[in-house]
């Protein structure tokens, strides 16, 4: 967030140099930038900071309403590929940019993507939150919740929890939760297991190095990762590439997985696919999981569920009339679940909706050979992503 408001003000200040005119909306710009200078979300204070997602999502909105308004002065049509330091931690990133979409990739980090905003809609879908251990989670154990005697002889003293079993919240990831997160999981990690967070890897290409090259015809960026899968009998050489391809004029964006064992070693794997998306208000009935169309009975978007032979998820809200939705030319597993923190505020412990975790788990039998998936992530209105599925199921609540 912090580095997105970097760069924003950056292309202001070059666009403003320029000398091109636009004086009207290049004050609206600036307006919408220094809104997304808000200081509260950028750091943990008494009163929730970045802990609270509504706060986040509301800077976010004013700095994507403002590269918005760079962009359509620019008269920019078509994609724009940026490399760069956007960061600043040494190590390239690259950026692709359209009136449409704005995505953030880190090739240094399992080549994942970081962010992705709606630009027409001003809205980020990757605002997620990464887990972490804060000091006063030590507290937790004398946390005192509503209908508990308190411990402690002194109001002084006292720490408040707004509900039961926070403690068993306390989950801490061990790599960012974004996009296009390429696990390969050992064989006994099942959806229990990954909810705890304490789960095996039998590769070496979620928090590893990506090569990365540009399709100079195409524009498509290309991913790709020599790497490893760890087994008792020893190593086995595993290569993975991964395809990124945006249709201009449309919140499409193509994805073409080929994953191999070049020695021609026979290996199977159960490679998962890991996306995390925040709409926010993950028990509201306006907001929910379409499971291959459909609606499921408990579809809230915090709701923990196992999806089996399932070829596409989307995710509505109504109240913002956005939509995603993940599209995939084979059948796969998905795991459902929610993101939830726990921090400490004035009014004491409590837990807060940072998105949702959707893993594509698919068991392949790798050769050296590549095996492919193709995949698509649609974006956009709800009603251009209901469009762009073709049928998408209208359920009533």
């Amino acid at each position: 967030m912090h580095k997105k408001m970097m760069a924003v003000s950056q292309r202001l200040a070059e666009f403003e140099k320029s000398g091109t005119g636009h004086k009207k909306k290049l004050n609206i710009a600036r307006d919408r930038l220094y809104a997304g200078q808000c200081n509260c979300p950028y750091w943990h204070g008494v009163f929730g900071g970045l802990y609270l997602p509504h706060i986040r999502q509301a800077i976010y909105a004013n700095l994507v309403e403002a590269e918005s308004i760079l962009i359509e002065l620019s008269g920019q049509k078509e994609n724009q590929i940026h490399i760069s330091d956007f960061d600043a931690d040494g190590h390239d990133e690259i950026r692709v940019s359209s009136p449409d979409l704005t995505a953030v990739f880190k090739p240094s980090r399992g080549g994942t993507l970081v962010e992705l905003s709606i630009n027409k809609l001003a809205f980020s879908i990757t605002d997620t939150l990464t887990r972490r251990k804060e000091g006063y989670h030590l507290k937790l154990d004398e946390a005192v919740a509503p209908g508990e005697s308190a411990k402690t002889s002194s109001i002084h003293d006292l720490v408040l929890a707004k509900e039961k079993g926070l403690k068993e919240l306390l989950i801490e990831d061990w790599y960012l939760k974004r996009c296009f997160i390429d696990h390969f999981f050992n064989g006994q990690v099942d959806f229990e297991a990954f909810r705890s967070g304490e789960f095996r890897e039998d590769g070496d290409f979620v928090l590893e190095a990506y090569q990365y090259t540009l399709d100079e015809q195409s524009g498509d960026l290309i991913l790709s990762r020599d790497g490893h899968l760890w087994k008792p009998d020893g190593l086995i050489e595993l290569r993975l590439l991964k395809r990124f391809g945006f249709d201009a004029g449309s919140g499409r964006v193509r994805v073409t997985y080929e994953i191999s064992s070049p020695k021609g070693e026979p290996v199977e794997v159960v490679f998962g696919i890991e996306n995390n998306f925040n709409l926010q208000a993950g028990h509201a009935p306006d907001r929910y999981v379409l499971i291959d169309h459909e609606r499921p009975g408990d579809s809230y978007l915090d709701t923990s569920a196992v999806h089996t032979d399932v070829r596409s998820f989307a995710v509505a809200d109504e109240a913002r009339n956005i939509g995603l939705a993940f599209e995939s030319d084979r059948p796969a597993e998905i795991w459902q679940l929610p993101i939830f923190t726990v921090s400490l505020s004035e009014g004491g412990f409590e837990k807060v909706y940072q998105g949702t975790t959707f893993v594509n788990c698919y068991r392949l039998k790798l050769s050296e050979e590549p095996t492919e998936l193709s995949l698509a992530l649609l974006t956009g209105s709800l009603s251009d992503v209901r469009q762009a599925m073709r049928s998408i199921s209208t359920v009533s609540r």
